[in-house]
């Protein structure tokens, strides 16, 4: 095997890593946003609406901002090592 192969079929190893690693990333997450959804539900039709659930509502809107940036960064991951991989 020479050294393009060798490269290539690293990259390759790599990107199916983190491709695996992404997918159960996202859907763990989405996981999780369903239960604090239900929770936020929950929570929002006993106690009606107020500062704290608005607070609540707040929260979940900005943890939900972060981890959609932490997941696109993950997805750029598998972009950027799919274009190497196609370039060699």
């Amino acid at each position: 095997m020479n050294r393009y192969d060798s490269d290539k079929e690293k990259l390759h190893k790599e990107y199916e890593e983190a491709l695996k690693e992404f997918t159960i990333e996202k859907e763990e997450r989405e996981d999780i946003y369903r239960e604090c959804r239900a929770i936020d539900k929950t929570l929002i039709d006993c106690l009606g609406y107020c500062n704290e659930t608005e607070l609540m509502e707040e929260e979940f809107t900005e943890f939900k901002k972060q981890s959609d940036r932490e997941m696109q960064e993950m997805e750029d991951k598998l972009i950027s090592l799919k274009k190497k991989i196609r370039d060699l």
